[in-house]
């Protein structure tokens, strides 16, 4: 609604002048008055001339140069304030020194490529993401200390599950260390590592 308010206005500052002109020419008191007058006078103003209407556009065109330009430098100051809210809270300082026409060309070199809403997003996306990964990292954590038979929580250095027995870690006979059960050699001190007679 500002915007449409904003346009209006612009709209009759520049084309103001343009239409009093126009009521100027086409009032019938006028028309009247020259084709009751001289005969010399209507016959000229029957035919005009080329460079007279010219000459009669630029006189009606001059004088609407300074609301043009004023309209102009209006409608950018509210075009930067409309911009700059909607992309820093500070709008109403970058719509006021606009009027200035420098400041505004220093706002087109320095106006942040994105929106304030926009910012919202990417910043609520990348805190999405974040989340997405923490937990992903927390569930493959968990998964890695859970026993694989019935699923109860474990430790890292749990040797059988507290709940079904099953054997989660073996000892290497020369170092003691925990070692994955699918190991046959240990990573610490290097020794082979044979599996237990059945039976034993």
């Amino acid at each position: 609604m500002k915007k449409i308010i904003v346009l209006a206005f612009v709209a009759m500052m520049v084309f103001g002048p343009v239409v009093n002109v126009l009521a100027v020419d086409g009032d019938p008191s006028v028309v009247d008055t020259i084709q009751l007058g001289d005969p010399k006078v209507s016959e000229t103003t029957s035919e005009p001339d080329f460079f007279s209407s010219i000459a009669k556009f630029f006189d009606t065109l001059i004088p609407m140069v300074p609301w043009a330009l004023l309209a102009s430098v209006i409608f950018i100051a509210m075009w930067v304030y409309f911009d700059a809210s909607r992309r820093t809270n500070y709008g109403w300082i970058w719509g006021i020194a606009s009027l200035l026409v420098v400041p505004w060309l220093i706002y087109l070199a320095w106006r942040p490529p994105y929106t304030i809403e926009e910012m919202k997003l990417i910043e609520a996306d990348a805190n999405l993401r974040r989340i997405e990964k923490e937990y992903y990292q927390y569930v493959l954590t968990k998964e890695k200390y859970i026993c694989g038979v019935c699923g109860t929580p474990v430790q890292p250095d749990y040797q059988v599950c507290p709940s079904c027995y099953k054997e989660l870690k073996k000892i290497c006979p020369s170092c003691g260390k925990l070692l994955d059960p699918e190991w046959h050699i240990c990573p610490y001190c290097a020794s082979r590592i044979t599996d237990r007679p059945k039976g034993a």
